[in-house]
């Protein structure tokens, strides 16, 4: 059994032993450190959405992770890389576990176009992620995206929830007095 030791994670980086700390690591007990807020919920909106992008990525590097760190904790590269090695993993696996519960309240967003919508090629929208959910917000107006990206995500998701509801309603109520007319 491995000794472990109190190594910098930049001293980790530069170990021979780093896979076997890496494996320790992501398996321990994610925890916020005093490092952000304990809820991603009250992250800034932008910077959840820049997390995921890496997160959601088939595979990350070294840097991929300091990255993360760094958007959620607004710690430098340079903080990150002189934290023992423990914490590291610790945050880093606590933001995993936020990024993933987040991702599953983003399934309540999920919109399923109808036929119309698909032949008019409604898909064409899916090319641009979140930024297209952003210029939408902004109505257009990129001088309103950095103000946007600062707020709240749980604001931001209610706002989704509630346009994602009042475009339902309004399909229904054009189906009904369509139907009545017709």
């Amino acid at each position: 059994m491995i000794e472990f030791e109190d190594y910098t994670f930049q001293e980790l980086l530069n170990s021979p032993l780093l896979d076997e700390y890496k494996a320790f690591g992501l398996k321990s007990k994610g925890r916020d450190n005093g490092w952000c807020k304990s809820s991603a919920l009250e992250w800034p909106w932008g910077d959840v959405k820049q997390i995921q992008d890496i997160i959601n990525q088939p595979s990350l590097s070294y840097d991929d992770m300091i990255e993360i760190i760094c958007i959620a904790s607004r710690k430098t590269r340079e903080q990150i890389m002189t934290e023992t090695w423990h914490l590291v993993f610790k945050f880093y696996n606590f933001v995993v576990e936020q990024i993933e519960f987040i991702n599953e309240r983003e399934k309540q967003l999920q919109y399923d176009p109808d036929v119309k919508e698909v032949n008019a090629g409604i898909e064409e929208f899916a090319q641009f992620g979140w930024m297209g959910t952003l210029y939408r917000l902004a109505a257009g107006d990129p001088l309103k995206y950095d103000p946007i990206c600062q707020l709240p995500y749980h604001d931001i998701f209610i706002t989704l929830l509630i346009q994602k509801q009042d475009i339902e309603f309004q399909k229904k109520l054009i189906s009904q007095n369509n139907a009545r007319s017709g």
